[in-house]
């Protein structure tokens, strides 16, 4: 790809939100975190503000569809809205959810106007902090999820009385814990993309890992038949 050749189509203004806190005068923090969008979604996309205010933007006119609050969807003050990604049928928005600086859950929305709330993830006894981090393409039922704490991933369904939380052998990827773990399938998927760190305390050392997934050929198959 020759970046000379891409064209600028739209760029999106951010203003404040009322309540940013001011760095240097009257100069505000940008408080863009997030966006998604979805291949089945062409027209929309979706903003996450300040950690507290999700937006549904039309692509077509590049306005604002909606908006909604962290209180317009049953959050307090405590809560921050972490990372969001749509499915890839454009049909869900998946949330990762931060409370009072220590528990952390994940929230399944669907795009219906309202965000209604499909599903919550959580360990019993809330005893780990769970991320989303992405779905599975071949299983688009399912989506990989970690332990922020143990870099241990799980696998959970979308649906809603599946309430199973699969625990996935990640012995191989030996990450440091506490340290981040980013995840992408490669888009053939017979193969998983890990960035990860690696190594002890004193000596760190990022690292991209390729994974071949033996189910993915045999899965695609048996949907082509």
């Amino acid at each position: 790809m020759n970046f000379d050749e891409l064209s600028h189509i739209k760029y999106i203004k951010v203003h404040p939100l009322k309540g940013d806190t001011p760095i240097r005068g009257n100069s505000f923090v940008e408080l863009l975190r997030y966006i998604t969008s979805s291949p089945n979604l062409p027209d929309y996309l979706y903003l996450n503000r300040g950690y507290r205010r999700i937006e549904l933007i039309n692509t077509s006119s590049w306005k604002i569809k909606r908006g909604w609050s962290k209180q317009d969807l049953n959050y307090d003050d405590q809560h921050e809205l972490k990372l969001i990604t749509l499915s890839f049928d454009g049909n869900c928005l998946v949330m990762n959810v931060k409370w009072n600086d220590c528990e952390r859950f994940i929230d399944l929305r669907k795009h219906d106007g309202q965000l209604i709330l499909i599903k919550r993830i959580r360990m019993e006894n809330e005893s780990s902090a769970l991320l989303h981090r992405i779905q599975i393409p071949f299983e688009q039922d399912f989506w990989l999820i970690i332990d922020d704490n143990r870099n241990q991933l799980y696998k959970v369904s979308i649906d809603p009385n599946d309430e199973r939380i699969v625990p996935i052998k990640t012995n191989q990827i030996k990450a440091i814990q506490n340290v981040p773990s980013h995840f992408r399938f490669i888009p053939n998927q017979k193969y998983l993309l890990v960035g990860a760190v690696i190594g002890n305390s004193t000596q760190k050392q990022g690292v991209f890992k390729f994974f071949r997934l033996p189910h993915s050929s045999s899965t695609q198959n048996q949907k082509s038949n």
